[in-house]
Order: C-alpha cells, then structure tokens, then sequence
C-alpha cells in the first residue's frame, strides 16, 4: 500500500505485466473484480498520507494515480476480460457509515475495533472484501518455531511469529468470551482455532443470507507465506485449521443458518444454485447431553439464487424454558450428510 511512481519507463511496464496477467487468469472462476489496489485510496485520503509532502509532491502523486489506477489497469481489463475493474478496496473505510450501503467493505469491527462477533449480523455491506479473525496454528506447526519451554502467548519465539502488536491479547480475549479458560497451550491452540471459525461464520452466514442485498464476501486470509500466528485458515505447510474446514462447510451452494432476534429464531436457507432447489428441513433442540427435546420437520423450495426464512420459532411458545446455555438449535437438511 503505497502511491506509485509515474514514470513512463515503470508505467510501460506495468501495462506489459496487466496485459500479461489479465490474459492469463481472467478465464479463472474465483474472480470476482479486478482490483486495481488494495486501500491506496483510504490511505491517501483518509490516513494522512499527504500530511508531510509538499502541494507539487501530493499533485504529482495524485496524477500518478489516476494514470495508472484509472486508466492503465482498466484498459487492460476491458480489453482482456469481461470481468468488472474496480479502482481501489475499500470504496469507503473505517468510520464511515456509507460501508454498509456503498461498494466495497473492509470491516475490522471486529478484531481490531474489539466488537463482538455478532455485530457483522448487523454490519451487512453490499460486498464483503476483508474481514477476519487470527488463530494459533497446529501444535505440529508450532514445535517447529518454540520449544516447549516457550509454549507461551508471550515467549519470544512465539511474539516474534506473531506480526499484529495486539495480537495474542485479542485473541485470548476472544476466547474468554466463549469458553472456559484454556487448560493448556494443545488447549489454546484448539479453541483459538475454533472462536477462529465459529466467529467467521457468523459473518459470512449473515452476507449470503441477506442475499441480494449482499452478493459477496471474502475473508481475510486463506494462507500463510510463513509459520506464524495468523489470520489464515491454511497454515504454512498447507494443514487445515478449524476456519478452512468451516469455510469449506458454509460456502456450499446451499446454506441452512439460523438469526435470532429476541425471542425469534427465523431459520434461512440460501441457494447460490442456478436452478430451483427443494428440500426437507428437521429442526430439532437438543440437550448438551445429546437428548432431543423438540423437534420439528418442514419441507422447503428456492428459486434459482434465492435467499429466504423457511421457518420461524418463537421460543416463548416453546413447552419449556430456552436454556441457551444448555441447549442446542440443530438445522439437519435432508439433501445433505452433515449437520449445519
């Protein structure tokens, strides 16, 4: 993140390297936009960036900009590709309320603003393009950066693989907010890996259901260029955390997800299916023991791209008290093995 030089010699580069890339990738699924830059734009409006240069200096960087952000890249695309250019990410950043109903949205309510999890149910923008959360990697990643002397949030070995000043302590944080403290570091690791994955779900379940208001989401990260302490949710040596696993679960074609709003529990399916989908829906409550003390079948149709409740539950109709601490809202669709 940086404003970049306008030269002609860097600039005639720079478009070899577009038209280049452009060709090589633009038949690639995954795309959503070509992104011009990351935050270059936040920064040089919002971050004080241009505090300390000269009135020639922040002119010329400012031409610079828009030649290559607002002309060279955009050309290479509308050449190349039939994929949508967008100039910068985000189109407006932190503290300005426009996120939610403009462009592009990095959200760092959470994590770095300390929110709790459930305010992205809350914070829905019409493209979700960074927002996450860090975890500890394995044990078998860690045993090769600390010795077992230093398995310790604070230990040298493991301060200086992690790159966020605040990051250990945010993550403790967190944790402490959802479950008993860790027994041991194996322990940290494995729920740190989980308040990792839980957290990340409530968000991207919340963007897919409020489909079309919202038609993306993208979290930050997927990988790690090295053994550190991290928002990925594939370490280094490529193993799975906890988020890759859940990810994997939630970004299916078909989402079952649950929003509870007072009393109300309204259960959503979500289809990113380009046909029409049908299906059957147990809803059940359980007992942490694994008793099942209600429950209830119901079938349901989507359209083709369609986001929608299938059923509502008021829990002060229900037979016995809610315990949320005890109880457990299942979501078990027929068309699909697992639980959601």
């Amino acid at each position: 993140m940086w404003m970049y030089s306008g030269d002609e010699d860097f600039l005639d580069n720079v478009l070899a390297e577009a038209d280049h890339q452009v060709k090589r990738i633009s038949a690639h699924a995954c795309l959503a936009p070509w992104c011009g830059n990351n935050e270059i734009s936040e920064g040089w409006d919002r971050w004080g960036w241009q505090t300390l240069l000269a009135k020639s200096i922040k002119s010329k960087l400012s031409s610079d900009y828009d030649k290559l952000f607002k002309s060279i890249l955009p050309a290479a695309v509308q050449s190349f590709s039939r994929t949508d250019y967008w100039e910068s990410s985000p189109l407006f950043g932190r503290g300005d309320s426009r996120f939610q109903s403009e462009g592009d949205a990095h959200d760092w309510g959470v994590w770095h603003d300390e929110m709790p999890f459930d305010v992205f149910e809350t914070r829905v923008p019409r493209f979700m393009s960074e927002a996450g959360f860090q975890s500890l990697p394995s044990l078998s990643t860690i045993v090769q950066i600390a010795d077992s002397s230093e398995w310790d949030l604070q230990s040298p070995s493991l301060l200086s693989h992690q790159k966020h000043p605040r990051g250990n302590k945010l993550i403790s944080k967190y944790i402490q907010h959802d479950f008993p403290d860790p027994t041991n570091f194996p322990n940290l690791i494995y729920l740190s890996q989980l308040t990792q994955a839980d957290g990340m779900a409530v968000g991207i379940e919340a963007h897919r259901r409020a489909k079309p208001y919202c038609m993306g989401t993208l979290y930050w990260q997927y990988n790690d260029c090295w053994p550190g302490i991290s928002w990925s949710g594939r370490e280094y040596s490529g193993r799975w955390k906890a988020l890759q696993h859940k990810t994997k679960e939630i970004f299916k074609p078909v989402l079952i997800s649950a929003e509870s709003k007072f009393n109300l529990v309204h259960v959503f399916a979500t289809s990113d299916l380009l046909y029409p989908y049908t299906d059957s829906l147990d809803i059940k409550i359980i007992e942490t023991k694994g008793k099942t003390i209600w429950q209830e079948k119901i079938n349901f149709q989507l359209k083709a791209n369609e986001s929608k409740i299938v059923y509502e539950l008021d829990i002060a109709k229900l037979s016995f008290p809610f315990d949320v601490h005890n109880h457990i809202l299942v979501l078990q669709p027929f068309n699909q093995k697992c639980p959601i």
